[in-house]
């Protein structure tokens, strides 16, 4: 089979979400007739192939000194069903008692915009801890109280998102406070004007230390007094007794309060993002891929497809074209060095001239504590209330 077909048949699946049973049924139309076995085949040996990639991959995200975390849900047949019968034809929602919930485990390196999708068959804590061990840098996550524990480890700082406590207004705009709530989403409309402010600001520099001290300045000038006058205004609201705790507005000025000490903290280092939009984004495409092929077959192709899909999202963030990139991998890796494989990723595959000029550098990996805040360090986490 040529290699064009094979990168084809893998952006079809999992860019275009469309299931290989279709895919098939597209080739018979034009007089090509596949088993679908065959085609599963090919999939699976492509996988294999860069098996050392992916690796390569999860190696470099998981050293990168920030990182933002996020889950979602596939759903995966169970052993004894996937061997059954049924498997090889059309693809079919599985009936209650024959398949699993598993989750993907999202962790975006924004620095370098590559992705590891690591499969697990649940959602506790223990999955991103094994994963995690030995990490040191910037966590940043939603609310989920799994990743709180990970704020006890002094060398980790748990950063919060901003857009999850917008989230938390927006639901709360037709309860009974809707002056407090247009309040609320002015001071973070405002929050997110200086960050647009902070990014044209820094596509006009060099470096990525350049840039990262620009949005730090800026952020330190605007949006730290902002944010102060923010929770005045949250602990006032919080000791009105109007606000009541179970109303909508209620439990949102709670969540706030409570994710206040991690969200601030992007205040005090100019590499950070102020949500997790960026991993959320990474997680969409699994959300259209489960409305259109429904299932894993297995544990082994739920993470065959997760490794598909960080190094095929990375390929779009970079201006690749990954029907291109993917058939330059097939015909490239049998042949490159086991040790070089890191130069076959799409952050070093071409640089994007549409991406800022900043953007196209190397970033550096330097020890946390030579390149982790700009201007003083923040208080101590007694103080912030990490």
């Amino acid at each position: 089979v040529g290699t064009r077909l094979l990168a084809q048949i893998l952006c079809d699946k999992y860019l275009d979400h469309l299931p290989l049973h279709r895919q098939i049924q597209r080739l018979e139309r034009h007089g090509v007739r596949l088993p679908k076995a065959t085609v599963s085949g090919w999939v699976m040996a492509v996988c294999e192939l860069l098996d050392p990639l992916f690796e390569a991959q999860r190696q470099l995200v998981l050293r990168s000194s920030y990182l933002q975390v996020d889950e979602t849900t596939i759903h995966v047949l169970d052993p004894i069903r996937a061997r059954s019968k049924h498997i090889g034809k059309k693809a079919k929602a599985p009936p209650p008692g024959k398949s699993h919930r598993g989750y993907y485990w999202v962790y975006h390196d924004p620095l370098r915009g590559l992705a590891l999708f690591d499969y697990h068959p649940g959602r506790g804590g223990q999955y991103p801890r094994d994963t995690l061990k030995g990490y040191a840098g910037i966590l940043q996550t939603d609310g989920y109280q799994v990743y709180e524990a990970f704020d006890q480890q002094p060398e980790i700082t748990l950063l919060g998102c901003l857009a999850h406590v917008r989230r938390k207004f927006f639901d709360a705009q037709k309860g009974s406070h809707p002056a407090e709530v247009h309040t609320a989403l002015r001071f973070i409309g405002l929050l997110y004007y200086i960050e647009d402010w902070a990014r044209q600001a820094m596509a006009q520099v060099d470096t990525p230390e350049e840039a990262h001290v620009l949005r730090y300045q800026l952020r330190q000038r605007r949006a730290k007094p902002l944010v102060t006058a923010a929770k005045t205004w949250l602990q006032q609201q919080a000791q009105d007794p109007a606000s009541l705790p179970q109303s909508s507005f209620g439990k949102a000025i709670n969540y706030a309060l409570k994710r206040l000490p991690y969200l601030q903290r992007y205040l005090d280092d100019g590499r950070v993002e102020i949500d997790n939009n960026l991993v959320e984004n990474q997680i969409r495409p699994i959300a259209l891929g489960r409305k259109n092929y429904l299932f894993a077959g297995s544990e082994k192709a739920a993470q065959n497809a997760g490794n598909l899909y960080g190094l095929l999202a990375a390929a779009r963030r970079h201006g690749l074209k990954p029907a291109e990139y993917l058939r330059d991998l097939i015909e490239t890796i049998p042949h490159h060095p086991v040790n070089r494989l890191e130069e076959l990723l799409p952050h070093r595959w071409q640089p994007n001239p549409n991406l800022p000029r900043w953007l196209h550098w190397q970033p550096y990996d330097k020890p946390a504590e030579e390149n982790f805040f700009y201007g003083e360090k923040p208080a101590p986490r007694s103080e912030t209330g990490g």
